[in-house]
């Protein structure tokens, strides 16, 4: 899947909270960085209010802490917040996949 016409499908996927939509596009993000920023771009496109809240520091400050507590108050707010966790230092990618959905399990 590539672009266009067919992210518009999976985007309408997304919105119904289909998993098989919510895989595929993890799987873009997590391996094809050119289509991914052509997805989110899309994405935000086509999803009215979004918002995207950047979070930085050193190792070991709470980042994950705070926004799992973060996701929580959204929740609690009948939104539907979306967390891409990404290292930027990473020199092969220029972004990589971080694993802290394992972390942040209460939320």
């Amino acid at each position: 899947m590539k672009g266009g016409n067919l992210y518009l499908i999976l985007i309408s996927e997304l919105k119904k909270g289909k998993r098989g939509a919510i895989a595929k596009a993890i799987s873009i993000v997590e391996n094809d960085p050119k289509e991914a920023r052509k997805l989110v771009k899309q994405i935000f496109k086509s999803s009215g209010k979004s918002m995207v809240i950047g979070i930085t520091g050193p190792a070991g400050v709470g980042k994950s802490s705070l926004i799992d507590k973060t996701v929580e108050a959204l929740k609690k707010l009948k939104t539907k917040p979306a967390v891409l966790a990404i290292d930027p230092t990473s020199h092969g990618t220029g972004g990589a996949i971080l694993g802290d959905r394992v972390r942040m399990t209460e939320s």
